[in-house]
């Protein structure tokens, strides 16, 4: 759970540093974390984030996660695809990175 707890402070500190990008605006995260423990914690961090920014308004998508492993390509693809993602790093996360669906962050991380 200290790993989980970790990992969404992670993504959600990575949406502070985007947050002068989307203010007054909307922050759309994909995840993955549907298991009941990792879900209620999202949902609470979501909370927290938007009591303290109340100019964005958070949606959070959740995928099952299996069907996201699925789908990631996909949902990163569309049109307007989220502004933060869940997914596993190193060789995982290289292709997308080089694909251009994710940024790196490896200045910053």
């Amino acid at each position: 759970m200290k790993l989980l707890k970790i990992f969404v402070v992670a993504i959600f500190s990575f949406g502070l540093l985007i947050n002068s990008a989307i203010a007054g605006g909307k922050l759309v995260i994909a995840s993955n974390a549907s298991d009941a423990a990792p879900r209620k914690a999202f949902e609470d961090i979501v909370a927290k984030f938007q009591e303290a920014n109340p100019d964005i308004e958070v949606q959070l998508n959740t995928t099952e996660h299996e069907a996201f492993k699925t789908a990631v390509r996909t949902i990163l693809a569309a049109d307007k695809g989220p502004d933060v993602a869940t997914w596993f790093a190193g060789n995982r996360m290289a292709g997308f990175v080089e694909d251009g669906l994710f940024l790196d962050i490896s200045d910053v991380w």
